[in-house]
């Protein structure tokens, strides 16, 4: 005896077809969204970073002033601020995700993992001012 099964659910070859030309679409319009916040992210993050070492130049500007009566050291160089070398720059941000490098006295580099990489770069200051710091994001 032959089993018959009657009234079979399924789905048609049509909506399988539909449901796959909105995932594209979803796909296609997300996927770029994507990126986007995790370059946004990193750049955000490079910010952090950059706020981070000018806190430190004040900081050891102020701290040079107060043990000085007054009178600031110039500060010529990231090792004044804790930096001397890329285990040390890592150690500060070890929760970057990217790669630190202590490129000389006045450059520290950002290698990012996805996208933006940063260069950060220390303007030496006088014994009237702290020095500065910028940074510049590359593609």
């Amino acid at each position: 005896m032959k089993n018959v099964v009657r009234n079979q659910k399924g789905f048609t070859l049509i909506e399988i077809i539909a449901v796959l030309v909105i995932l594209g679409i979803l796909a296609a319009v997300a996927v770029p969204k994507f990126f986007d916040m995790q370059r946004s992210a990193e750049e955000k993050s490079l910010d952090v970073a950059l706020n981070d070492m000018k806190s430190r130049a004040v900081t050891a500007f102020s701290k040079s002033m107060l043990e000085n009566d007054g009178v600031g050291l110039a500060i010529t160089a990231f090792s004044s601020l804790g930096f001397t070398d890329d285990a040390s720059v890592q150690a500060a941000y070890q929760d970057f995700a990217g790669t630190w490098a202590y490129t000389n006295a006045t450059t520290i580099t950002y290698t990012a993992k996805n996208f933006t990489s940063g260069v950060f770069g220390l303007t030496a200051g006088d014994t009237e001012t702290p020095p500065t710091i910028a940074l510049t994001i590359t593609e």
